[in-house]
């Protein structure tokens, strides 16, 4: 089914299946994520748009996984690739930034001392 309809309707198919746990489509992953060993060494021999193998990557947990493109180290990688990411971490760098403007402007509006003490 992944071969011939691609793999929304493979997941659409094993979402009903109960021993089906979870999945991710357009994720991009450093390979310190991976906590596999034997899924990290599959990846490595795939080529771009290729799928791997049924893989047991831990006992009773089983892989399919396609490589889309890997980078090299320092490579910065496209916008498509890290979209979600960025979703991810926007708001949070967002929040950091107003946060400590709000406490640069508390500090310039009070006069704010801390005394720590042993």
């Amino acid at each position: 089914a992944l071969l011939e309809k691609g793999w929304n309707y493979s997941l659409y198919l094993f979402q009903t299946d109960s021993s089906f746990v979870s999945s991710s489509l357009d994720y991009f992953t450093y390979k310190y994520q991976f906590r596999s060993a034997k899924l990290l060494r599959v990846i490595d021999e795939l080529l771009p748009g290729e799928f791997s193998i049924v893989i047991e990557s831990e006992p009773n947990h089983f892989s399919i996984v396609q490589l889309i493109k890997s980078f090299e180290a320092n490579e910065i990688p496209e916008f498509e690739f890290v979209k979600n990411l960025v979703k991810q971490r926007f708001p949070i760098q967002k929040k950091k930034e107003l946060y400590a403007e709000y406490l640069k402007n508390l500090y310039t509006k009070y006069n704010v001392e801390i005394v720590r003490t042993n």
